[in-house]
């Protein structure tokens, strides 16, 4: 499954980043568990790109 998120960073989200982290719940493990193959194979991941958005700040 693949879900769009858009990203956009603020100046004031900018201030004080050393200090600051990105938590991401999607409620998959509840869906789906922590055990069988879509656990392993189909759980939700970050793209590249945002991965490098969030780094840059």
């Amino acid at each position: 499954m693949l879900i769009d998120i858009t990203l956009k960073i603020t100046p004031q989200m900018v201030t004080n980043a050393q200090e600051k982290f990105v938590a991401f719940y999607t409620g998959f493990i509840e869906k789906e568990g922590y055990v069988g193959h879509v656990y392993f194979t189909e759980h939700p991941q970050l793209s590249n790109e945002l991965i490098d958005a969030l780094l840059v700040y």
